[in-house]
């Protein structure tokens, strides 16, 4: 167990600095066609950064399981793997919302993270229409097992305005129409039902806080 929260931070900007070493400062526009939102055109090699996610209790005692994050570059997609179990069968609402907090059945971590303010979509949508942390659905089988194998050109692991440590990944009760549903809820949350579990986003070799 670690002291606190803080520790997550300290984690990351040793991150940083090592990530800032291949880069150079000057950074794309989100909107541009030279670059994906957040990122920083490369100048040196780069060092691979990970992430992991160790889900907890929201308003489900059932889910638990782990999200891994893997970006090679800075320019390259970020690869999503895990394992999720004690779901019902079916599609599950899958985002990364706003903050570092599990209280209060995970309603802490507030709103999907979505820095450029967009409206909700699918998670193969531009950055124009969805949320920096719109993953779509993940589906569990028949034994409530949901394995996760994702490529997401948006959120990133580097430094810059789509990154996504000291965040919170969300595993949701229902499935999420995509901003599809015809009304305010589905641009917003994709009308993805209670938070079942969910956990912090924090360097894969760091300690989990509980």
């Amino acid at each position: 167990m670690c002291r606190t929260c803080i520790d997550y931070v300290d984690s990351y900007s040793s991150l940083l600095l090592l990530a800032l070493a291949g880069l150079s400062s000057a950074q794309f526009s989100p909107f541009s066609t030279g670059g994906r939102p957040g990122r920083v055109p490369l100048r040196q090699p780069c060092t691979a950064v990970s992430a992991r996610v160790d889900l907890v209790s929201g308003v489900s005692n059932q889910v638990s399981g782990a999200v891994f994050f893997y970006q090679e570059c800075p320019d390259h997609p970020v690869m999503i793997t895990g394992r999720i179990s004690g779901l019902s069968p079916g599609k599950h609402g899958l985002h990364v919302h706003e903050h570092p907090n599990l209280t209060d059945q995970c309603k802490g971590a507030g709103g999907h993270f979505n820095p450029f303010q967009s409206p909700h979509g699918a998670q193969t949508n531009g950055i124009d229409s969805r949320h920096v942390g719109d993953l779509g659905n993940i589906e569990a089988n028949f034994d409530g097992i949901a394995e996760l194998n994702i490529v997401d050109d948006i959120i990133s692991l580097f430094p810059g305005e789509a990154d996504i440590f000291r965040r919170s990944v969300v595993v949701h009760s229902d499935r999420d129409d995509l901003g599809k549903g015809g009304n305010e809820g589905s641009l917003k949350t994709g009308n993805a039902g209670m938070r079942l579990a969910c956990g912090i986003i924090a360097p894969n070799n760091s300690p989990r806080c509980s």
